[in-house]
Protein backbone atom coordinates (compact mmCIF):
# COMPACT_ATOMS: atom_id res chain seq x y z
CA UNK A 1 0.00 0.00 0.00
CA UNK A 2 1.41 3.40 -1.21
CA UNK A 3 2.30 5.59 2.00
CA UNK A 4 -0.18 9.09 2.33
CA UNK A 5 1.49 11.73 3.82
CA UNK A 6 -0.39 14.82 5.00
CA UNK A 7 2.33 17.25 6.44
CA UNK A 8 2.59 19.62 3.22
CA UNK A 9 -0.95 20.53 3.69
CA UNK A 10 -0.49 21.39 7.32
CA UNK A 11 2.47 23.43 6.81
CA UNK A 12 0.50 25.73 3.89
CA UNK A 13 -1.87 26.22 5.90
CA UNK A 14 -0.14 27.23 8.65
CA UNK A 15 1.78 29.71 6.59
CA UNK A 16 -1.82 31.23 5.21
CA UNK A 17 -2.60 31.70 9.28
CA UNK A 18 0.39 33.62 9.67
CA UNK A 19 -0.17 36.01 7.15
CA UNK A 20 -3.24 36.82 8.23
CA UNK A 21 -2.77 37.53 11.52
CA UNK A 22 -0.03 39.87 10.48
CA UNK A 23 -2.59 41.95 8.20
CA UNK A 24 -4.91 42.60 10.94
CA UNK A 25 -2.52 45.30 12.57
CA UNK A 26 -5.53 47.50 13.43
CA UNK A 27 -6.65 45.03 15.97
CA UNK A 28 -5.16 44.50 19.02
CA UNK A 29 -3.40 40.91 19.42
CA UNK A 30 -4.21 38.41 22.00
CA UNK A 31 -0.56 36.32 22.37
CA UNK A 32 -2.28 33.04 21.98
CA UNK A 33 0.06 29.96 21.72
CA UNK A 34 -0.77 27.31 19.34
CA UNK A 35 0.03 23.84 19.53
CA UNK A 36 1.91 22.29 16.66
CA UNK A 37 0.13 19.98 13.86
CA UNK A 38 1.65 16.76 14.17
CA UNK A 39 1.79 14.90 10.99
CA UNK A 40 0.36 10.93 10.98
CA UNK A 41 1.81 8.53 8.70
CA UNK A 42 -0.70 5.51 7.65
CA UNK A 43 0.26 1.83 8.22
CA UNK A 44 -0.50 -0.66 6.73
CA UNK A 45 -1.42 -3.93 8.45
CA UNK A 46 0.37 -6.76 8.17
CA UNK A 47 -0.27 -10.34 6.46
CA UNK A 48 -0.88 -12.88 9.31
CA UNK A 49 1.17 -15.60 8.81
CA UNK A 50 0.32 -19.14 9.99
CA UNK A 51 2.49 -20.34 13.46
CA UNK A 52 4.90 -22.95 12.87
CA UNK A 53 3.40 -26.59 13.78
CA UNK A 54 5.20 -27.99 16.91
CA UNK A 55 5.48 -31.61 15.82
CA UNK A 56 9.50 -33.05 15.56
CA UNK A 57 9.75 -34.81 12.21
CA UNK A 58 9.65 -38.05 14.59
CA UNK A 59 6.31 -37.49 16.00
CA UNK A 60 5.01 -36.17 12.66
CA UNK A 61 6.02 -39.11 10.51
CA UNK A 62 4.93 -41.51 13.32
CA UNK A 63 1.31 -39.57 13.15
CA UNK A 64 1.32 -40.00 9.60
CA UNK A 65 1.76 -43.74 9.23
CA UNK A 66 -1.39 -44.43 11.12
CA UNK A 67 -3.30 -43.03 8.33
CA UNK A 68 -1.42 -43.97 5.61
CA UNK A 69 -1.70 -47.39 3.36
CA UNK A 70 0.13 -49.84 3.44
CA UNK A 71 3.26 -50.71 1.15
CA UNK A 72 1.57 -53.34 -0.28
CA UNK A 73 -1.94 -53.50 -0.04
CA UNK A 74 -2.60 -57.42 0.38
CA UNK A 75 0.91 -58.51 2.59
CA UNK A 76 -1.09 -56.63 6.27
CA UNK A 77 2.63 -57.91 7.72
CA UNK A 78 4.68 -55.62 5.78
CA UNK A 79 4.47 -51.86 6.76
CA UNK A 80 6.46 -48.55 6.79
CA UNK A 81 10.13 -48.20 8.58
CA UNK A 82 8.81 -44.85 9.85
CA UNK A 83 12.30 -44.98 12.41
CA UNK A 84 14.53 -45.15 8.59
CA UNK A 85 12.53 -42.63 7.34
CA UNK A 86 14.67 -39.67 5.68
CA UNK A 87 12.93 -36.49 7.52
CA UNK A 88 15.89 -34.13 6.84
CA UNK A 89 13.34 -31.73 4.75
CA UNK A 90 10.71 -31.97 7.34
CA UNK A 91 9.91 -28.22 7.95
CA UNK A 92 6.84 -27.34 10.27
CA UNK A 93 7.41 -23.70 9.33
CA UNK A 94 6.95 -24.15 5.77
CA UNK A 95 3.59 -23.92 3.81
CA UNK A 96 4.81 -27.92 2.07
CA UNK A 97 7.49 -30.15 3.58
CA UNK A 98 8.12 -33.47 3.24
CA UNK A 99 9.58 -36.93 4.14
CA UNK A 100 10.69 -40.02 2.69
CA UNK A 101 10.00 -43.57 4.14
CA UNK A 102 9.95 -46.90 2.10
CA UNK A 103 8.75 -50.00 3.14
CA UNK A 104 9.97 -52.17 5.72
CA UNK A 105 13.05 -54.66 4.84
CA UNK A 106 13.28 -52.43 1.36
CA UNK A 107 15.75 -52.83 -0.99
CA UNK A 108 16.58 -50.34 -3.71
CA UNK A 109 13.61 -50.51 -5.94
CA UNK A 110 10.39 -51.48 -3.05
CA UNK A 111 8.00 -49.04 -2.35
CA UNK A 112 7.92 -46.06 -1.39
CA UNK A 113 6.00 -42.57 -0.19
CA UNK A 114 6.76 -38.79 -0.34
CA UNK A 115 4.76 -38.07 2.72
CA UNK A 116 3.40 -34.40 2.54
CA UNK A 117 3.11 -31.91 5.36
CA UNK A 118 1.52 -28.26 6.00
CA UNK A 119 3.07 -26.51 8.81
CA UNK A 120 4.18 -29.53 10.07
CA UNK A 121 0.30 -31.20 9.89
CA UNK A 122 0.04 -34.35 7.42
CA UNK A 123 -2.08 -33.60 4.81
CA UNK A 124 -1.04 -37.16 2.48
CA UNK A 125 1.26 -38.57 -0.01
CA UNK A 126 2.50 -37.55 -3.38
CA UNK A 127 0.98 -39.95 -5.19
CA UNK A 128 -1.90 -42.88 -4.82
CA UNK A 129 -0.04 -45.61 -5.33
CA UNK A 130 3.41 -46.70 -3.61
CA UNK A 131 6.22 -46.95 -6.40
CA UNK A 132 9.42 -48.36 -5.98
CA UNK A 133 12.32 -46.97 -5.80
CA UNK A 134 13.10 -43.60 -3.78
CA UNK A 135 12.42 -40.51 -5.79
CA UNK A 136 14.47 -37.45 -5.76
CA UNK A 137 12.45 -34.03 -4.32
CA UNK A 138 13.60 -30.87 -4.86
CA UNK A 139 12.39 -27.66 -3.67
CA UNK A 140 10.97 -24.69 -6.07
CA UNK A 141 9.56 -22.13 -3.26
CA UNK A 142 8.28 -22.19 0.12
CA UNK A 143 4.89 -24.01 -0.96
CA UNK A 144 5.96 -26.37 -3.92
CA UNK A 145 8.06 -29.15 -4.37
CA UNK A 146 9.56 -31.02 -7.64
CA UNK A 147 9.18 -34.94 -7.67
CA UNK A 148 11.45 -37.36 -10.16
CA UNK A 149 10.23 -40.72 -10.05
CA UNK A 150 12.39 -43.65 -11.69
CA UNK A 151 12.31 -46.96 -12.37
CA UNK A 152 13.73 -49.78 -15.06
CA UNK A 153 12.49 -50.19 -18.21
CA UNK A 154 12.05 -53.24 -20.71
CA UNK A 155 14.91 -55.37 -20.55
CA UNK A 156 16.57 -53.43 -17.25
CA UNK A 157 17.69 -54.32 -14.43
CA UNK A 158 16.99 -52.18 -10.89
CA UNK A 159 21.04 -51.14 -11.34
CA UNK A 160 20.67 -50.00 -14.87
CA UNK A 161 16.94 -48.26 -14.03
CA UNK A 162 16.46 -45.18 -16.45
CA UNK A 163 13.04 -44.12 -16.66
CA UNK A 164 11.80 -41.32 -15.15
CA UNK A 165 8.93 -38.99 -14.28
CA UNK A 166 8.38 -35.84 -12.85
CA UNK A 167 5.60 -33.78 -11.18
CA UNK A 168 5.26 -30.57 -9.20
CA UNK A 169 2.78 -29.95 -6.35
CA UNK A 170 1.69 -26.99 -4.89
CA UNK A 171 0.27 -26.15 -1.67
CA UNK A 172 -2.95 -24.13 -2.42
CA UNK A 173 -4.34 -21.50 -0.21
CA UNK A 174 -7.65 -21.66 -1.72
CA UNK A 175 -7.97 -25.00 -2.08
CA UNK A 176 -6.75 -25.78 1.43
CA UNK A 177 -4.93 -28.76 -0.28
CA UNK A 178 -2.34 -30.13 -2.35
CA UNK A 179 -2.14 -29.80 -6.22
CA UNK A 180 0.14 -32.19 -8.49
CA UNK A 181 0.87 -31.81 -11.81
CA UNK A 182 3.04 -33.45 -14.53
CA UNK A 183 3.86 -37.31 -14.96
CA UNK A 184 3.77 -40.45 -12.53
CA UNK A 185 5.71 -43.93 -13.36
CA UNK A 186 3.85 -45.84 -16.12
CA UNK A 187 6.05 -49.19 -15.78
CA UNK A 188 5.93 -49.92 -18.87
CA UNK A 189 7.52 -53.23 -18.11
CA UNK A 190 4.06 -54.92 -17.59
CA UNK A 191 3.58 -53.52 -13.83
CA UNK A 192 0.76 -51.16 -14.92
CA UNK A 193 0.51 -48.58 -12.09
CA UNK A 194 -1.00 -46.07 -13.99
CA UNK A 195 -4.33 -44.39 -12.93
CA UNK A 196 -2.90 -41.31 -11.23
CA UNK A 197 -4.70 -38.02 -12.90
CA UNK A 198 -3.65 -34.44 -12.30
CA UNK A 199 -5.09 -31.85 -9.66
CA UNK A 200 -5.93 -32.12 -5.97
CA UNK A 201 -3.44 -34.62 -4.14
CA UNK A 202 -5.55 -36.00 -1.73
CA UNK A 203 -6.88 -38.44 0.17
CA UNK A 204 -3.69 -39.94 -1.82
CA UNK A 205 -1.60 -42.55 0.66
CA UNK A 206 -4.44 -42.77 3.29
CA UNK A 207 -5.82 -46.12 4.82
CA UNK A 208 -8.71 -46.33 2.02
CA UNK A 209 -6.44 -45.99 -1.26
CA UNK A 210 -6.62 -49.39 -3.37
CA UNK A 211 -2.72 -48.65 -3.75
CA UNK A 212 -0.77 -51.06 -6.16
CA UNK A 213 -1.93 -53.05 -8.39
CA UNK A 214 -1.57 -56.42 -9.88
CA UNK A 215 -0.72 -59.85 -9.41
CA UNK A 216 1.70 -60.14 -5.90
CA UNK A 217 3.43 -63.46 -6.53
CA UNK A 218 5.38 -62.81 -3.06
CA UNK A 219 2.02 -65.08 -1.58
CA UNK A 220 2.75 -67.07 0.75
CA UNK A 221 3.64 -70.92 -0.19
CA UNK A 222 1.18 -73.51 0.89
CA UNK A 223 2.29 -74.85 4.69
CA UNK A 224 4.53 -71.54 5.15
CA UNK A 225 5.27 -71.50 8.42
CA UNK A 226 4.56 -74.75 9.66
CA UNK A 227 6.00 -78.09 9.57
CA UNK A 228 8.08 -79.84 6.27
CA UNK A 229 5.32 -80.13 3.53
CA UNK A 230 4.74 -83.54 2.70
CA UNK A 231 5.54 -82.72 -0.59
CA UNK A 232 9.15 -80.93 -0.26
CA UNK A 233 12.19 -83.00 -0.84
CA UNK A 234 15.55 -82.59 0.48
CA UNK A 235 17.90 -80.27 -1.23
CA UNK A 236 20.32 -82.32 -3.49
CA UNK A 237 23.30 -79.72 -4.64
CA UNK A 238 25.44 -79.60 -0.94
CA UNK A 239 28.57 -78.39 0.09
CA UNK A 240 30.95 -78.63 3.00
CA UNK A 241 30.70 -75.26 4.84
CA UNK A 242 33.97 -75.18 7.05
CA UNK A 243 36.66 -77.81 7.96
CA UNK A 244 33.87 -79.04 10.49
CA UNK A 245 32.60 -82.43 8.93
CA UNK A 246 29.19 -81.66 10.10
CA UNK A 247 29.25 -78.04 8.89
CA UNK A 248 27.61 -78.67 4.92
CA UNK A 249 25.12 -76.63 3.47
CA UNK A 250 22.84 -76.49 0.59
CA UNK A 251 23.02 -74.29 -2.72
CA UNK A 252 19.85 -73.27 -4.26
CA UNK A 253 18.11 -70.73 -6.55
CA UNK A 254 15.27 -69.79 -8.10
CA UNK A 255 14.11 -70.72 -11.55
CA UNK A 256 14.97 -67.30 -12.65
CA UNK A 257 18.56 -67.28 -11.12
CA UNK A 258 17.83 -63.74 -9.75
CA UNK A 259 17.80 -64.77 -6.18
CA UNK A 260 20.40 -67.67 -5.00
CA UNK A 261 20.60 -68.88 -1.10
CA UNK A 262 23.07 -71.50 1.37
CA UNK A 263 21.04 -73.66 3.67
CA UNK A 264 23.14 -74.49 6.41
CA UNK A 265 22.53 -78.01 8.48
CA UNK A 266 22.83 -76.07 11.12
CA UNK A 267 21.58 -73.52 13.51
CA UNK A 268 22.96 -70.17 11.20
CA UNK A 269 20.20 -71.38 9.01
CA UNK A 270 19.72 -69.45 5.63
CA UNK A 271 21.51 -66.72 3.73
CA UNK A 272 19.94 -65.37 0.08
CA UNK A 273 21.16 -62.97 -1.71
CA UNK A 274 20.32 -60.40 -5.38
CA UNK A 275 23.31 -59.60 -6.87
CA UNK A 276 21.98 -56.56 -8.86
CA UNK A 277 20.50 -55.41 -5.75
CA UNK A 278 23.89 -55.01 -4.46
CA UNK A 279 25.01 -53.49 -7.54
CA UNK A 280 22.57 -50.58 -6.83
CA UNK A 281 23.00 -50.40 -3.48
CA UNK A 282 20.87 -50.59 -0.32
CA UNK A 283 19.53 -53.61 1.17
CA UNK A 284 19.98 -56.74 -0.70
CA UNK A 285 20.47 -59.80 1.58
CA UNK A 286 18.30 -61.87 3.83
CA UNK A 287 19.89 -63.58 6.72
CA UNK A 288 17.56 -66.36 9.39
CA UNK A 289 18.82 -68.40 11.65
CA UNK A 290 17.02 -71.73 12.70
CA UNK A 291 16.34 -70.11 16.34
CA UNK A 292 15.41 -67.01 14.65
CA UNK A 293 12.06 -64.89 15.31
CA UNK A 294 12.75 -62.85 12.47
CA UNK A 295 14.97 -62.56 9.60
CA UNK A 296 17.68 -59.95 9.01
CA UNK A 297 18.06 -57.70 5.82
CA UNK A 298 21.43 -56.59 5.15
CA UNK A 299 23.37 -55.23 2.39
CA UNK A 300 26.13 -56.64 0.33
CA UNK A 301 28.84 -57.43 3.32
CA UNK A 302 29.32 -61.17 2.74
CA UNK A 303 28.06 -63.64 0.14
CA UNK A 304 26.48 -66.31 0.17
CA UNK A 305 28.47 -69.75 -1.14
CA UNK A 306 25.89 -70.10 -3.96
CA UNK A 307 26.79 -66.96 -5.51
CA UNK A 308 30.22 -68.37 -6.61
CA UNK A 309 30.60 -68.38 -10.41
CA UNK A 310 32.09 -71.87 -10.06
CA UNK A 311 29.17 -73.37 -8.00
CA UNK A 312 25.71 -75.07 -9.56
CA UNK A 313 22.75 -74.15 -7.17
CA UNK A 314 20.00 -76.33 -7.76
CA UNK A 315 17.16 -74.46 -9.26
CA UNK A 316 13.68 -74.41 -7.32
CA UNK A 317 10.66 -74.92 -9.95
CA UNK A 318 7.71 -72.94 -9.20
CA UNK A 319 5.72 -74.84 -6.61
CA UNK A 320 8.09 -77.21 -5.97
CA UNK A 321 9.71 -76.92 -2.18
CA UNK A 322 13.00 -78.15 -0.92
CA UNK A 323 14.20 -78.29 2.93
CA UNK A 324 17.75 -78.85 4.07
CA UNK A 325 17.83 -79.00 8.29
CA UNK A 326 14.89 -77.36 10.27
CA UNK A 327 15.06 -74.80 6.52
CA UNK A 328 12.38 -74.81 4.19
CA UNK A 329 12.29 -73.10 0.81
CA UNK A 330 9.31 -72.77 -1.59
CA UNK A 331 9.36 -71.45 -4.72
CA UNK A 332 5.53 -69.69 -5.61
CA UNK A 333 6.75 -68.72 -9.19
CA UNK A 334 9.67 -68.60 -11.03
CA UNK A 335 11.09 -65.57 -9.64
CA UNK A 336 9.39 -65.69 -6.14
CA UNK A 337 10.55 -67.70 -3.36
CA UNK A 338 9.76 -68.67 0.57
CA UNK A 339 11.82 -69.41 3.24
CA UNK A 340 10.85 -70.30 7.00
CA UNK A 341 12.10 -72.06 10.11
CA UNK A 342 10.03 -75.07 10.90
CA UNK A 343 11.19 -74.06 15.02
CA UNK A 344 10.21 -70.77 15.02
CA UNK A 345 7.73 -70.29 11.93
CA UNK A 346 8.87 -67.17 11.11
CA UNK A 347 10.45 -66.53 7.46
CA UNK A 348 10.83 -64.18 4.80
CA UNK A 349 9.32 -64.06 0.69
CA UNK A 350 11.64 -62.74 -2.21
CA UNK A 351 9.21 -61.67 -5.11
CA UNK A 352 11.23 -60.81 -8.40
CA UNK A 353 8.37 -59.04 -9.58
CA UNK A 354 7.38 -57.20 -6.70
CA UNK A 355 11.41 -56.46 -6.16
CA UNK A 356 11.26 -56.93 -2.51
CA UNK A 357 11.62 -59.08 0.49
CA UNK A 358 9.39 -59.11 3.29
CA UNK A 359 9.33 -60.98 6.13
CA UNK A 360 6.23 -62.75 8.15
Amino acid sequence: MRERRIWPLVAAATSTLLVLVGCASETPATSESVAPTQSVTPTSTPTPTPECGTASAEEAMASAVDEMALPLPDRTDVGWAVELAETDDYDPCAALSWAVVTARGATVSSPSAVVLFHYGEFVGTATEQSFGWAPMVERVDDATIEVTFRWAGPGESNAEASQTATSTLTWDDEAGAVVRTGDVPDYSDGRDRTGETEGQVGPFGMKDSTGNTGEDTSAAFPGAGGAIPSDATEATETRQASADPADTEAIIQTESGSIKCDVNAGESGVHCMVQTWCDAGGDCSVQLGVNDTEPTFMGGESFPSAMQKQLSPQAIGSGEAVYYGDIVCGAPGSDALVCWSTVTGAGFTYSGEQSAFTAF
